[in-house]
């Protein structure tokens, strides 16, 4: 690994010491304060310098919301700000090449934790029949002291790498309400689902940098790459983007089972008295490496950001009075947070492609689907999983490749070699949808 890489790597864990004192810290302010020196102390270690950045974001959100009495201006400006200090951190860091660990990788997660903030404290000022369930749960009455906005955007284990999370949440955190059930206070241990996560994120991780030497994502820029015939082409290319998602995942468990550690992945008793530690899970292992469509990857993978999007970017487009409109925005936006290298756009384009696409291919197979799990132990629900799986995975993995090349004439380059597969199928599927539905849906009505 780079020293950049081991840098981080060590930053995410360093929040596992920290994390064993707030138990001791009974105080909300000395809580924040501590928060905001040791997610300091870690962007120091990691970037140098290069940490007044994101102290330089902060403390400037924070005097636009103090300062301006209309939050609705507060929130404009503050969303046009931090976006345009991410996307000129980008600008003058990031290759078009490479994919870089700098100081614009924090400032990447904080962006997003600004904007909420800000939009936090805007929706605290609407009308209560104004609000709708959200607004209500996140929405800021008050502006928060600056040292507790300072803890929340710098707290250790989710300021490298996320999760995100509402500053409603943290402040019930620091002040112990998290722990309060009725008039019973208490605090679990959190050792055994951290160190789930802790093992978890190794095990990804191993998996990672085992395999990364072999398929390395300047493996699909090699002229050796497009020497293969076209099953091998696309196993490589399969392989090479299911190994690069495994960093991802492996840093996301390591940072959850840091906010374990510190208390802040709570998320209540359940009926049974049992404590539930997944308030900012970021990845469900599971369902994400056994899902057979699409719509399971959203619900287990990066789920704290897509949480986010969805609360502040797709909710807020509900003006456009148009579901795909909304969604196309909110792609959009995912798109040119991330950087400004053309294959993330093309990346979320053809996500919303292949989500459409998804849902058009389950109306049609309505009926094996349900033979299918009416039958859950035939060969036929066997081999129709097994197909679900491979077309699921291949389709993720194609999409990535211009995520993971990043320039417009690599991607070209590698979607020709494997004949446009990734891009054809899904929209032959939209075009056929006309013509193949309203014929199931009469078949179903005849039946």
């Amino acid at each position: 690994m780079p020293e950049s890489g081991l840098r981080l790597l060590f930053g995410v864990l360093l929040s596992y010491p920290l994390g064993l004192v707030y138990p001791y810290l009974k105080n909300p302010t000395l809580k924040s304060l501590y928060s905001f020196l040791g997610g300091f102390a870690i962007c120091w270690f990691c970037y140098g310098i290069d940490a007044f950045h994101s102290f330089a974001s902060i403390v400037i959100t924070y005097l636009l919301m103090f300062l301006i009495p209309s939050r609705l201006l507060s929130l404009q400006i503050s969303f046009v700000f931090n976006m345009a200090y991410l996307l000129a951190a980008y600008f003058f860091m990031s290759s078009d090449e490479e994919y870089d660990i700098d100081w614009s990788m924090p400032q990447c997660v904080l962006c997003l934790r600004l904007i909420g903030f800000s939009f936090d404290y805007y929706d605290g000022g609407l009308a209560e029949d104004k609000k709708d369930h959200d607004q209500k749960a996140f929405g800021l009455n008050t502006l928060p002291s600056l040292l507790d906005a300072l803890g929340f955007a710098y707290f250790p284990a989710a300021f490298l790498v996320g999760p995100q999370f509402p500053f409603r949440h943290y402040w019930n955190w620091i002040s112990g309400e998290i722990y309060r059930s009725g008039a019973t206070y208490k605090i679990p241990s959190p050792f055994k689902p951290a160190l789930r996560c802790f093992g978890l994120g190794l095990l990804y991780l191993v998996f990672y940098n085992s395999l990364a030497p072999f398929f390395y994502t300047d493996l699909l820029k090699a002229s050796h790459f497009f020497e293969l015939d076209f099953v091998s082409r696309f196993f490589t290319m399969w392989m090479v983007c299911k190994v690069s998602l495994s960093k991802y995942l492996g840093m996301w468990l390591l940072s959850e089972g840091g906010c374990i550690i510190a208390g802040v992945g709570f998320a209540g008793f359940d009926k049974e008295g049992k404590p539930q530690w997944n308030r900012l899970s970021n990845i469900h292992p599971w369902l994400y490496e056994t899902t057979t469509n699409l719509a399971g990857i959203v619900r287990s993978f990066n789920i704290n950001t897509n949480d986010w999007v969805k609360r502040y970017i797709f909710k807020r487009l509900r003006f456009l009075n148009n579901r795909h409109l909304s969604s196309f925005g909110a792609l959009f936006f995912l798109a040119i947070w991330h950087g400004l290298a053309p294959g993330y756009f093309l990346t979320f384009g053809l996500e919303f492609i292949d989500m459409e696409a998804e849902k058009k291919v389950q109306g049609w197979l309505t009926p094996l689907s349900k033979f299918t799990d009416s039958h859950p132990g035939s060969p036929i629900t066997w081999i129709f999983v097994a197909l679900c799986w491979l077309v699921r995975t291949s389709a993720l993995h194609f999409g990535l490749i211009a995520f993971e090349v990043k320039r417009f004439d690599y991607s070209m380059d590698v979607y020709r070699s494997l004949f446009w597969v990734g891009w054809i199928a899904p929209i032959v599927v939209l075009l056929l949808d006309p013509i193949l539905s309203p014929l199931i849906v009469g078949r179903k009505k005849k039946e």
